[in-house]
């Protein structure tokens, strides 16, 4: 009897397990069937074993059961069967996965695109015993990028009868890309420079703490020159970079003023021309003390004018760069900077001894791409132009070929209704 009842325990039981298996694959056999893509396997001979509803209906059957057995010779897109072979193959024999995208053809003619990914599909020992396929419908994806390219095509055919304005247009952009990276090359190379004087200096200091440290000593191998100045590095690269990140901001800002229809007086500020062109001095990136030497400037006290003083000192930074550069290549030459008033406007005048330049070369300095240095693209002369004219002013130059050249500032003079 005991016999008996355990084995009718165990029938039970068994019962029981099939019974939760049939109700786990009914709710796998429901969700792969409520899938909106294409659910599939096949044999090693490209048999379809299963798939789920979506497949049927492609099909045209009414159950995924009439599909069983069956190859894709036998199926509406049987037009295609050699090309399925051959993927369903190249996964079985590699036991990779694949995707790509696949042309078919449903029941009732219509013509789509799918985009499948192939699996190998494996037996409970871990062999490859046929694939799974997934595939989505893209069709209408397909179509509305073959439609965003007819529309490409077509606005690029139309751009080809805008010729000319096209080409004006790539010509402004690239002078205002070319003002802007030319104008950013000023800070960039001010932080290059104190990077340079950084890595210069630092060896210096570890080889005296060192030796300070060997000898028990204080630290006495640089001179209290030295010391201040790495000491300043820090607090100068921040400096630096407050400066062109205003320089950035006040570009743009009156960039955008332009284009939108011009500046007012709301735009600009009172400014001091001797804090301005003093600041410009100092803070230059020189590369000895000797080029510093070469500057004599003599504002006496200055004058107010309307304008923004970051503008302003890149625009001096610029000009004491081509100085520099042409007294250097030339091997003569000092700069003279000098200020005076006139009846209407206060003028700065900025004048170099190296060489000056040709007539040729001065009638279009304000053009832009004219200059005469071998690396130089004229653009800086440009942005000096128009921060002048944001200003109200002018600047103009005159040159005296294998003497000097001279650059002349005017500034409106600041009214005295004008808040101060």
């Amino acid at each position: 009897m005991q016999n008996v009842d355990e084995l009718l325990h165990e029938i039970d039981r068994l019962k029981k397990e099939v019974t939760e298996n049939k109700q786990k694959v009914a709710y796998l056999t429901n969700v792969i069937n409520k899938l909106p893509v294409s659910v599939y396997w096949k044999d090693m001979k490209g048999r379809y074993l299963g798939c789920n509803e979506y497949v049927a209906e492609m099909a045209g059957v009414t159950s995924p059961d009439e599909i069983i057995g069956k190859t894709d010779y036998e199926l509406p897109w049987c037009a295609y069967a050699d090309f399925f072979k051959e993927i369903d193959s190249s996964v079985i024999n590699s036991a990779k996965e694949s995707m790509l995208e696949e042309p078919a053809t449903l029941s009732n003619n219509k013509q789509i695109t799918v985009l499948t990914t192939k699996t190998p599909l494996y037996n409970e020992d871990k062999k490859v015993i046929g694939i799974i396929g997934i595939s989505v419908d893209i069709t209408d994806r397909k179509r509305a990028e073959e439609r965003e390219k007819k529309a490409l095509l077509k606005a690029a055919e139309a751009a080809k009868e805008k010729a000319q304005l096209e080409e004006n247009l790539r010509l402004a952009v690239t002078v205002v890309a070319g003002r802007i990276a030319h104008d950013i090359r000023t800070p960039l190379s001010i932080l290059m420079r104190k990077s340079e004087n950084l890595e210069d200096l630092i060896p210096i200091v570890l080889d005296g703490y060192k030796k300070a440290e060997e000898n028990n000593l204080e630290m006495e191998t640089i001179s209290t020159r030295e010391y201040n100045y790495l000491q300043e590095i820090p607090e100068a690269f921040e400096a630096e970079m407050i400066k062109l990140n205003e320089f950035i901001s006040s570009t743009l800002k009156m960039l955008s003023k332009l284009v939108s229809g011009g500046i007012n007086r709301d735009d600009l500020e009172i400014c001091w021309i001797n804090i301005i062109m003093g600041r410009a001095l100092k803070d230059y990136p020189y590369t000895d003390d000797h080029q510093k030497s070469l500057i004599e400037c003599k504002l006496d006290k200055g004058f107010a004018f309307l304008g923004n003083d970051v503008l302003l000192t890149y625009a001096f930074y610029n000009l004491i760069k081509n100085s520099l550069y042409q007294i250097e290549k030339n091997g003569k030459g000092k700069i003279y900077i000098s200020s005076e008033s006139g009846e209407q406007n206060n003028l700065v005048r900025f004048k170099d001894t190296a060489g000056g330049a040709s007539p040729e070369i001065v009638k279009q300095f304000f053009s832009g791409y004219k200059t005469n240095k071998q690396q130089g693209t004229g653009l800086g002369l440009v942005s000096i132009k128009q921060t002048m004219q944001l200003f109200g002013g002018d600047i103009t130059c005159h040159s005296v070929e294998g003497e000097f050249i001279e650059f002349i500032f005017s500034f409106p003079k600041v009214t005295k209704d004008l808040k101060t």
